[in-house]
């Protein structure tokens, strides 16, 4: 225990007692009060370390807990992202081989889709 949990069994005192009371002589000992259980007293100090650290590591609990949800839904919401970025470069490749194939379908009845001039300016467009 700390200083502030243990006091002294006795207290030099010659100033006037609250309340008018006589001082005892100066230099005299005084015993505890009467009245003042000092034995409660650090008792009642002991059961509030106890308490003090019951609910410190009870919060602590707590937030480890709270902490532990928010990453295991952070790890969820990733795994969603990434299927969801597969899902899209999968259709992005699918489109752009069924334009590819029918480019080359049309081209084949002697349509062409090929201009120079656009290609060109596309290019530096995507540049």
């Amino acid at each position: 225990a700390g200083p502030m949990s243990e006091a002294p069994d006795s207290v030099k005192t010659a100033e006037a007692a609250p309340g008018g009371a006589v001082p005892p002589a100066a230099g005299a000992d005084i015993t505890a009060a009467p009245g003042l259980d000092l034995d409660a007293w650090r008792g009642d100090l002991s059961r509030l370390h106890g308490t003090i650290d019951q609910v410190v590591q009870s919060f602590i609990a707590t937030q480890t807990q709270q902490l532990d949800a928010v990453a295991a839904e952070l790890a969820s919401q990733r795994e969603r992202i990434v299927a969801k970025e597969r899902c899209f470069a999968e259709l992005s490749d699918s489109i752009a081989g069924f334009v590819e194939q029918e480019a080359k379908r049309m081209e084949a009845c002697g349509l062409s889709l090929h201009d120079p001039e656009a290609d060109a300016r596309h290019e530096a467009y995507d540049a």
